[in-house]
């Protein structure tokens, strides 16, 4: 008995080296020894067969960690479980061209429109914002946004099907009513505007 608590320092250290867990390390470590106390007339003359049963168990602690179980599958039950995690091809075709339209309707808005009707379009037909509010933010008047909405969407809808056709530049006209905010700021708020659509386009 002196013996093996004397070695069971090095059983321990042995099998440390081989498993990475601590926990586990120590409960076969002390599985070594407890094996070894039973059989005291086996294992008080040599330290070999102490790590000869270590190897054996920690070969059964590496079996054990990556051991992979089967488990049958019934066809019909595979199907329906398939069927209910994949997503419908309707769904998959609907998206692609919800973010097409999207892509499209933003590439017409930076050929056609000034940045001031971009965002005048942007916050009314894509956000949402109230008048009121949409002119605040452009520092106009309420009947001035008007006009400018308005004007912005009769290009958009006038040359909606002559871009779709062809890739001839059209020149973007300019709207008798101007955003009193500096061309900076307004260019911010329509990339800001943009990126907001484009990321809710990446949930669709």
């Amino acid at each position: 008995m002196d013996h093996i608590e004397l070695v069971a320092e090095d059983v321990h250290r042995f099998v440390s080296r081989h498993v990475a867990n601590c926990a586990d390390a120590a409960d076969i470590s002390q599985e070594v020894l407890t094996i070894a106390c039973a059989n005291l007339e086996t294992y008080t003359e040599h330290n070999d067969g102490l790590f000869a049963i270590a190897r054996r168990l920690i070969g059964d602690y590496d079996r054990a960690n990556h051991q992979v179980d089967f488990v049958a599958i019934d066809p019909d039950l595979r199907s329906e479980k398939e069927s209910a995690l994949r997503v419908p091809p309707d769904s998959v075709v609907a998206t692609c061209d919800i973010r097409r339209r999207v892509a499209n309707w933003l590439r017409q808005c930076d050929q056609l429109l000034e940045p001031g009707q971009q965002v005048a379009v942007l916050l009314a037909d894509i956000y949402g914002y109230a008048d009121k509010d949409s002119a605040a933010m452009l520092g106009m008047s309420v009947p001035s946004f008007k006009t400018l909405l308005h004007t912005s969407r009769a290009r958009l809808k006038t040359f909606d099907d002559q871009t779709g056709r062809s890739r001839v530049a059209v020149r973007k006209s300019r709207i008798g009513v101007v955003c009193h905010i500096p061309t900076t700021k307004l260019r911010r708020l329509r990339e800001y505007l943009v990126n907001g659509l484009q990321l809710a386009m990446l949930s669709v």
